[in-house]
């Protein structure tokens, strides 16, 4: 039996640790209540699996593992272990696609890619699909990035991607015209016709979350009311330079704990500057890995595109207004925030940052021992201010059953502000009922009526 070596259980051990750090006091019995949060000592079936509304289906498949601990009240523990498990996946995956580069250097990658405040801020709201997609992507690539030769594998690990429902789902559709750049820039054996049979199975393996979300649209109608297109909260020269490092969510009092002062914009600078170094280094070296593939030429250029310049598009007047009007319509009101699509230029920019940082050792000797720990130093310098449960956004609270979920307040944000808001309105539809002139004498007949009852 071949005993496995540290650069293949470290990244694991390693992610594994760093998750409880973050959650901290969230690790206990309470439920975790932020924004979309809501893990729950019991938590139903997800409807994708049931094709049942009125809301279009959000939770992925996945989450059948909480449920299926419900009986017992133990689904917030399922989901917490399962975000351990996520979070350490994430960190291995990455690991394993750049081992070339050394065991430290890769650690140091993995820590980046996952614990870096994208992942950590859709950790705390909740968008725990996010976390699917990142955790089974770098594992899926080298797959997917071959989908044209094996069709039937690029499938099953969509698939697998899809349990992550829209969330996971999306990015992997988005990803698929960088996929297909690949096939055309590496020519692919079978030519377009491969190419199609490829996509066409990755694409189809998304029908496990898009066959229950048109259906259920269908039935409730496609006019249903939107969320408004969600620009990014950055403004200024900064913002290209903080959302390299995944900043701008665009719910301030939510997310990742950012970093204060100008030193997200430094470090965002750092790591683009590194990136940029290693993208263009690796477009020379023409390595055979999936994510050397994915990270070169136009592949690298159109997913940069996606993940960064469409989230940027936000900042602007005319782009966040076609984002809203989007939003507007069932079911693409789940596209209203771009900025979700930066995980598609993440998987280019932590390589890039590892690669260029190599690139600097080798070029100056001296520096070779900073170059090798960079992309770890950068990950702890990143996940800092999220350790300890992100400033209590994971903190446990006492549990509340699904069913009345609907009506509970953080104190960072209402759980789900549009339920609350259809609540308030129905209160208030009932309070002017009460009012009205024909209420109040059907009223007084009643107890009139009760009276009488009474006195017989």
């Amino acid at each position: 039996m071949q005993v496995p070596t540290p650069q293949r259980w470290l990244p694991w051990a390693a992610g594994a640790v760093g998750a409880v750090v973050v959650i901290g006091p969230g690790l206990n019995r309470g439920a975790w209540l932020n924004l979309d949060q809501s893990v729950l000592p019991h938590l139903p079936i997800p409807t994708v699996l049931l094709g049942i509304g009125p809301d279009v289906p959000r939770r992925g498949a996945f989450t059948l593992l909480g449920a299926l601990g419900s009986p017992w009240g133990a689904s917030a523990l399922v989901m917490k272990v399962l975000v351990i498990v996520l979070l350490a996946a994430a960190t291995a995956g990455m690991a394993r696609r750049l081992a070339s580069l050394g065991t430290l250097t890769a650690l140091g990658a993995g820590l980046l890619y996952a614990f870096g405040p994208f992942l950590m801020g859709r950790l705390a709201v909740g968008h725990l699909g996010l976390l699917w997609a990142a955790a089974v992507i770098p594992w899926a690539l080298p797959a997917m990035a071959g989908n044209a030769r094996s069709p039937a594998r690029a499938f099953l690990w969509s698939l697998l991607a899809a349990c992550g429902g829209y969330l996971s789902g999306t990015i992997v559709l988005a990803l698929v015209p960088v996929l297909a750049v690949i096939g055309v820039t590496t020519g692919t054996p079978g030519g377009w016709a491969a190419r199609l049979r490829g996509a066409a199975a990755i694409v189809a393996a998304q029908s496990l979350w898009l066959v229950p979300g048109v259906a259920v649209a269908a039935a409730v109608g496609f006019d249903q009311p939107g969320g408004g297109g969600f620009r990014l909260a950055l403004s200024g020269w900064a913002a290209p330079a903080r959302l390299v490092i995944g900043e701008g969510y665009f719910h301030t009092e939510a997310g990742s704990v950012p970093l204060p002062g100008t030193w997200g914009s430094v470090l965002g600078l750092v790591v683009g500057a590194l990136a940029v170094i290693g993208l263009v280094v690796n477009r020379r070296t023409g390595g055979t890995d999936a994510i050397e593939r994915v990270a070169r030429g136009w592949s690298v250029a159109l997913a940069l595109a996606i993940g960064v310049l469409l989230p940027l598009s936000g900042l602007f007047d005319v782009t966040a207004r076609l984002w809203a009007a989007i939003s507007e319509v069932q079911p693409f009101n789940l596209a209203r925030e771009p900025h979700r699509l930066f995980l598609i230029a993440w998987l280019g920019i932590v390589p890039g940052l590892a690669w260029g940082a190599r690139w600097v050792g080798d070029r100056w000797s001296v520096l070779q021992p900073l170059a090798t720990v960079t992309p770890l130093a950068l990950a702890l310098v990143l996940v800092a201010p999220q350790a300890w449960g992100m400033e209590g956004q994971l903190r446990g609270v006492d549990p509340v059953s699904y069913t009345h979920l609907r009506a509970h307040e953080t104190v960072l944000d209402l759980v789900c502000r549009l339920l609350l808001e259809k609540k308030k309105q129905k209160n208030e539809n009932k309070f002017i009922q009460s009012l009205s002139p024909i209420h109040n004498r059907e009223r007084k007949m009643r107890e009139k009526q009760r009276g009488t009852h009474e006195v017989e």
